[in-house]
């Protein structure tokens, strides 16, 4: 394998990890905005904001087991990666529960 191969999942996991940050960043800031001032409209655009998150992260989540098969000395990397994105999942859900409740 050449080194340009080899480069593909690093750039993989650290973008990955950098959208699954900017997601739960970005995700709070809506929880919070809508939690100190009620609105309809922060309220739409959060549920838009988590159903473009879903497609992207789910799509790097993809990826990453793709990669970790394709690239075996990273398959530990690329799954732990996978699952720190996975992590915004439960989150999610709790922020959803508390808004609904």
């Amino acid at each position: 394998m050449d080194k340009e191969a080899l480069f593909w999942p690093i750039q993989l996991e650290y973008m990955s990890k950098y959208i699954g940050l900017a997601s739960f960043v970005i995700g709070t800031l809506f929880f919070t905005a809508y939690l100190t001032a009620p609105s309809d409209e922060v309220f739409r655009l959060g549920l838009l904001f988590v159903l473009g998150a879903v497609i992207v992260n789910s799509t790097m989540v993809f990826l990453l087991f793709i990669g970790a098969f394709l690239f075996k000395p990273y398959t530990q990397r690329l799954l732990k990666t996978a699952l720190a994105i996975l992590i915004n999942i439960p989150i999610a859900i709790s922020y959803v529960w508390i808004l609904f409740n």
